[in-house]
């Protein structure tokens, strides 16, 4: 449980750093803030027992 709530101050941290980064036009930046994030979602996924997979095939369903 601890692991899980790290994992989503953190991912809500990166989050906003990536729209920092996305504000300066710096693209690698932006680039490295999007690995944080996905990293760090993908801690979170992991810790739920979950994967990446998961999160797509709800997209795939929304988006067709």
């Amino acid at each position: 449980m601890k692991l899980a709530l790290a994992a989503r101050f953190c991912g809500q941290l990166v989050g906003v750093e990536l729209a920092l980064a996305r504000m300066k036009d710096d693209h690698g930046e932006i680039a490295n803030e999007a690995a944080d994030l996905l990293f760090h979602m993908m801690v979170l996924l992991a810790d739920a027992g979950m994967s990446l997979d998961d999160a797509l095939e709800v997209l795939k369903k929304r988006h067709g």
